[in-house]
Order: C-alpha cells, then sequence, then structure tokens
C-alpha cells in the first residue's frame, strides 16, 4: 500500500494524532507540508493555517490522500514514526531481524521478510500494543 493510500484509509482520529505530533514537535517539518500541499492547490498556506485545527486536518489528510502527495505522506510517516513512535518501530524491525541505529533508522533494507514471518510480528505486536 502506497503512503497516500495509507492516508486514504487512515482514520480522522490517526490523522489528527499524526498532525497534531508534527505540528507540536516537529514545526518545521509541519510548516512545510503546508506550504507544499497549499502550492499544490494553488493557494496561500495563511489559508491553510488559519482553519481551526480539526479543519485544517481534515483538509491536510484529504490532500495527502491523493497520489501527487505520495512522496510527501511518506515523508510525513517517516518523520512521525521515527518520532512518536520510535519504540514501537524499533521493535518491530528487531522482531524481523532488521539491523538499525537506536532511532529506528535503518541503512541497508533488506529483502522482504517472508509473509509469515511479518503476519506473526504484526499479531503480537497489535496484541502487546
Amino acid at each position: 500500500m502506497k503512503s497516500h493510500e495509507l492516508f486514504q484509509n487512515m482514520s480522522p482520529a490517526l490523522a489528527t494524532e499524526i498532525l497534531t505530533y508534527l505540528q507540536k514537535e516537529q514545526t518545521p517539518v509541519f510548516k512545510s507540508v503546508v506550504q507544499t500541499l497549499a502550492g499544490q492547490r494553488k493557494l496561500r498556506p495563511v489559508f491553510i493555517e488559519r482553519k481551526p485545527p480539526n479543519e485544517r486536518y481534515a483538509w491536510i489528510k484529504s490532500a495527502l490522500s491523493r497520489k501527487p502527495s505520495d512522496a510527501l505522506a511518506a515523508h510525513l510517516l517517516q518523520a512521525w514514526l521515527l518520532g512518536a513512535q520510535k519504540p514501537l518501530l524499533c521493535e518491530f524491525l528487531d522482531s524481523l531481524g532488521i539491523v538499525h541505529d537506536e532511532d529506528g533508522t535503518v541503512e541497508q533494507l533488506p529483502e522482504s521478510p517472508s509473509r509469515e514471518k511479518l503476519r506473526a510480528t504484526i499479531d503480537r505486536l497489535l496484541a502487546k500494543h
């Protein structure tokens, strides 16, 4: 599933959680996203910034759900995973035997894990978290 498809299928609550985290903890990333998405729609960023948070996040989620925003959606998800979800990400990588640094960054992507190993890891993490 591509990043923009993740945003298409994501609940509004999860999108709000991700975007709230980015706005508070990674402000430059959030501002860049707003600027880029506004530019794609030929809007000024201030138009988005002045919306109430619930409307702003819904608009951003909708914009990230479009195919042209796939790279931007991937960047946002990476920033959130490496920031807010670092322990979960590291646990996931450890479970699959993927070498990473303390931040969860992978230098060399390995071959795709087997479907069974991936399913077992996901089931275990879902049960735990």
